[in-house]
């Protein structure tokens, strides 16, 4: 229980807080118990996990009973399509579900979470899970739909998403959906009036405020149940520093996300989705219904294509 007392003011000023369960097997020494460990390989790096699984299930039981009263939701292994294959994941699941629900039977359990970055394809990774039963074994199907420093017009993330809700209906119906991560890697807002953003694989700031914005409309669409950004502030000053989509700059400063973010917010309260709307090629418009007689039109053009049909930066 050492960070007992920062999980306590986080919760205090009305943050919620996940768990992670992946203790970083790499990082143990000989004679320690994790020590017996074989490798992985996943989709762009390994890991190394415990050869006796009840060490696993021992790690989980421990870490979940210790901060039952801080943590009531917990994610079973980040993005672990990049690390391992389905199979060396899937008992991991379910023993770790077991073993976080004895420890704490009223505990909300992640599963699969597998993102797509560094061009990784996660929907092959999760049907392959969701075929063995692991739709059991998760309170919420978790995933991360990155797409570098594409828009997320341009890079599919409708596509993702709808693969997603899909796969959730189809073996895990009734199962919460979650967008548990994701963002734009994002040089600071006092950077981008120089572009910055292309030279250092990165958007501005105020093209990553105007993409998570698009990402949450999408995700409302969708139907997904949370949303979650990445990440929260910009860690230190740099001109070639950059963050991911950070809501505050280095100094705790609100940045174009933070605005953009909290405006939509607030306008999307206890709006409903209703449909979208087909007004030319390239254009997209979605209309949320907030009351009987009031309804809210969301339209935007994607500004990565060649032809912006509305003459609109």
């Amino acid at each position: 229980r050492t960070h007992v007392a920062e999980i306590q003011k986080l919760r205090a000023a009305g943050f919620g807080v996940v768990g992670l369960l992946q203790p970083g097997f790499n990082d143990r020494e000989a004679g320690d118990p994790w020590f017996d460990s074989r490798e992985t390989r996943g989709a762009w790096m390994g890991d190394t996990i415990p050869s006796d699984l009840s060490v696993w299930e021992q790690y989980v039981k421990e870490t979940v009973s210790a901060y039952r009263s801080e943590i009531k939701t917990w994610e079973i292994y980040n993005e672990p399509n990049g690390q391992m294959t389905s199979a060396d994941y899937i008992p991991l699941l379910k023993r770790g579900y077991e073993a976080a629900k004895e420890a704490d039977p009223e505990a909300t359990v992640l599963g699969i979470c597998t993102t797509t970055d560094f061009c990784t394809e996660g929907g092959s990774f999760v049907e392959e899970c969701l075929a063995q039963q692991c739709g059991n074994s998760l309170d919420v199907l978790s995933f991360h739909p990155y797409v570098g420093i594409q828009s997320p017009e341009s890079g599919g993330v409708q596509d993702i998403m709808q693969n997603m809700v899909e796969l959730r209906n189809r073996y895990a119906p009734g199962k919460a959906l979650w967008n548990s991560e994701v963002g734009w890697p994002t040089v600071a807002t006092y950077a981008s009036h120089v572009q910055r953003g292309s030279e250092n694989h990165c958007v501005t700031a105020l093209e990553a405020a105007a993409y998570t914005v698009r990402n949450l409309l999408l995700a409302f669409r969708m139907g997904l149940d949370r949303y979650f950004m990445y990440d929260g502030i910009c860690p230190v000053f740099g001109f070639r520093n950059s963050g991911f989509s950070p809501l505050f700059e280095y100094d705790g400063t609100p940045n174009a996300s933070y605005l953009a973010v909290g405006t939509a917010i607030r306008l999307l309260h206890n709006a409903q989705y209703e449909t979208a709307l087909e007004l030319s090629e390239g254009v997209y418009a979605y209309l949320f219904r907030k009351s009987e007689v009031s309804v809210l039109a969301a339209v935007w053009v994607d500004n990565q294509v060649e032809k912006n049909p509305l003459g609109l930066e």
